[in-house]
């Protein structure tokens, strides 16, 4: 599904991820956020009239990358963008939840200002699992589904020490 592909751009968009290395080096780091499961509440609505929906959840990541200069480097990331859940009204009784890994490899682009400061930018692709468990009027959906999306991102850094960073990314 392409929600799938915005949870991952919303998931980003919240992170705050710390990351350790110079420039010309490896670094690893984690990042949390929010997600969001665009359209899911939509559908979910469309399919069961008169339910419930939270399609936002909290999220995690962790990531590996290296720098081959001050401008550009490669990283790879696997993320939990979390779960929505569904629940269909008492005269057609039935929940959903959907809970879905990413992982991406992404090419980045760094542009420093100064010693401390520096714009991010991402291009890549990024497989998708969603695992669907369901019950009641919810049964008949498959079991959940995955794919290979291009995918970007952008944001910024501050870098505190040599080898520790804060980034915000979406």
């Amino acid at each position: 599904m392409k929600f799938l592909v915005l949870v991952l751009a919303t998931l980003l968009g919240a992170t705050q991820a710390f990351a350790a290395g110079a420039r010309g080096k490896w670094y690893i780091g984690v990042g949390v956020g929010q997600g969001n499961f665009r359209d899911v509440c939509a559908t979910g609505e469309m399919m069961v009239p008169g339910g419930t929906c939270d399609d936002e959840s909290n999220g995690f990541k962790v990531f590996v990358g290296r720098d081959f200069s001050k401008w550009y480097g490669l990283e790879l990331a696997v993320a939990d963008a979390g779960e929505a859940k569904l629940v269909a009204p008492a005269s057609n009784p039935g929940t959903l939840n959907i809970n879905s890994r990413l992982a991406s490899l992404w090419g980045t682009l760094n542009v420093p200002f100064g010693d401390h400061f520096a714009l991010l930018a991402k291009v890549g692709m990024t497989y998708f699992k969603a695992d669907y468990d369901r019950t009641g009027s919810f049964s008949t959906l498959n079991s959940g589904e995955d794919g290979l999306e291009p995918s970007i991102g952008a944001g910024f850094s501050v870098n505190f020490l040599n080898n520790l960073a804060l980034r915000a990314e979406w």
